[in-house]
C-alpha cells in the first residue's frame, strides 16, 4: 500500500505531532516488480535506470508485515558489488525535523550498506552518513561512518529491527536508531570523513554490498516511514503502513498489522476528519475484516490504535501510560 503525500495534521481527530511524507509496505505490489520502474516520484536507481538490473524487486521471500518487502541483493562478488542500487528519494529539506524509519533483515553471513545523502542531485550530492551491517561470522557488528568518527555497535542480524534517523536540520544534528536505542549522533551538516557539508536532506542509498570482497550483501527492508515534525522516542514508529486490501474496494477489505494486537480499537474517518465506522479489533488477532457495506463510496484514513505497549516499553505505569498509542494508519478508497 502506497501512502503519499497523506496529510494527516488536517484532519482535527488525527492531531499528530508528525505528518506522514510517505509510506510503503510494497503488499500491494507484485512479486518482482521494480520499485524504481513502479514509483519513479520516491524511487531511482544511483545510475538513473529504474527498471535495470540496478533496480530493486519486490519480494515475499521476507517480510516484516505480510506479505512483501523489498529485496536489495548483491550478486557480483567484491567489495563494490552490486548491481542493486536503489535510491529512496527524500525531497529537497533544508529546515525542521524529520523521521525516516523501516524494517529491515539481514540474513547469516550477510552484509549491508546505507547511505545518507545531502541534496538530491546525485551526481554532486555528498554524504552525510555510511551505515554498515558487517556480515562477519561470529559478531553482528556494524560500523556507523559519521563526521570524522567511525561509531561501532551491535545489531540483531537474521530477524526484523527497526533502522531510523532523526533529522534535526535547524539544530543541524541527526540520530541514527536500532530498535528506538541511540546508535550514533553527529552533526549532520558534515561527510562521513568529517568535512563540512550542505545543511540539506535528500536521499537515502539502499547499496547492494556488503563492503567486504568475500561476503555477499544482502537484506530486506519493510514498512518505510518518512515523516516530518516533532518525534519523541516512543513516536519513530508510529503510525506504522497498514495493510489494507483489496484497495481500493467496492466491497469488504482486510485489514493486516505487523504484530498481534490486544486492547485495540478501528477508527476510519472521512475527508474532513469525522469519525464515521469503528469497532474493536480482536484479541490476539493481525488480521480484521471491514464488513462490506460499512462506509460508502469515498476516500478514508483507517487508524488502528491500542494502549500499552508503548508505555510498557518506555517503562511508563500509573495514569496517563494508557495516552501512549501504538498506532497503523492507513487510506483506502471505497468505490460505488
Amino acid at each position: 500500500m502506497r501512502l503519499v503525500l497523506l496529510t494527516l495534521v488536517s484532519f482535527a481527530p488525527l492531531a499528530l505531532h508528525c505528518q506522514t511524507i510517505y509510506s510503503e509496505n510494497f503488499d500491494s505490489m507484485a512479486v518482482g516488480t521494480k520499485i524504481a520502474a513502479a514509483d519513479t516520484s520516491h524511487w531511482t536507481t544511483w545510475g538513473h535506470m529504474p527498471g535495470s538490473s540496478q533496480d530493486a524487486p519486490v519480494t515475499d521471500t521476507y517480510s516484516s508485515s505480510p506479505e512483501h518487502s523489498l529485496a536489495v541483493i548483491q550478486e557480483i562478488l567484491g567489495s563494490s558489488g552490486g548491481p542493486s542500487d536503489p535510491v529512496l528519494l527524500l525531497g529537497y529539506h533544508i529546515s525542521g525535523t524529520y523521521s525516516l524509519s523501516w524494517r529491515m533483515y539481514v540474513p547469516e553471513q550477510r552484509g549491508a550498506q546505507i547511505v545518507i545523502y545531502h541534496e538530491n542531485d546525485i551526481p554532486s550530492t555528498d554524504p552525510s552518513a555510511l551505515i554498515e551491517f558487517l556480515p562477519y561470522y561470529d559478531v553482528d557488528s556494524m560500523d556507523c561512518y559519521v563526521d570524522g568518527a567511525v561509531i561501532r555497535r551491535s545489531y540483531p542480524r537474521a530477524t526484523w529491527f527497526t533502522a531510523s534517523f532523526i533529522f534535526d536540520l535547524d539544530g543541524r544534528t541527526a540520530t541514527f536508531r536500532i530498535n528506538n536505542t541511540d546508535a550514533a549522533i553527529w552533526a549532520f551538516d558534515t561527510t562521513p570523513s568529517g568535512d563540512p557539508a550542505n545543511n540539506v536532506l535528500g536521499l537515502v542509498r539502499f547499496m547492494g554490498t556488503s563492503g567486504f570482497s568475500g561476503f555477499l550483501g544482502e537484506y530486506y527492508i519493510d514498512d518505510i516511514l518518512f515523516q516530518e515534525g516533532s518525534v519523541g522516542i516512543a513516536e519513530v514508529e508510529t503510525p506504522r503502513p497498514l495493510s489494507i486490501f483489496p484497495n481500493p474496494t467496492a466491497g469488504g477489505a482486510e485489514l493486516t498489522v505487523a504484530m498481534p494486537l490486544s486492547n485495540a480499537q478501528v477508527e476510519v474517518h472521512d475527508a474532513s476528519g469525522r469519525v464515521v465506522f469503528h469497532m474493536p479489533w480482536a484479541t490476539g488477532q493481525t488480521r480484521l475484516s471491514l464488513p462490506a457495506g460499512a462506509l460508502a463510496p469515498g476516500a478514508y484514513v483507517v487508524r488502528v490504535s491500542h494502549a500499552g505497549s508503548a508505555a510498557t516499553a518506555l517503562g511508563h505505569q500509573g495514569p496517563g501510560a494508557e495516552s501512549l498509542m501504538e498506532q497503523y494508519t492507513g487510506r483506502l478508497v471505497v468505490m460505488p
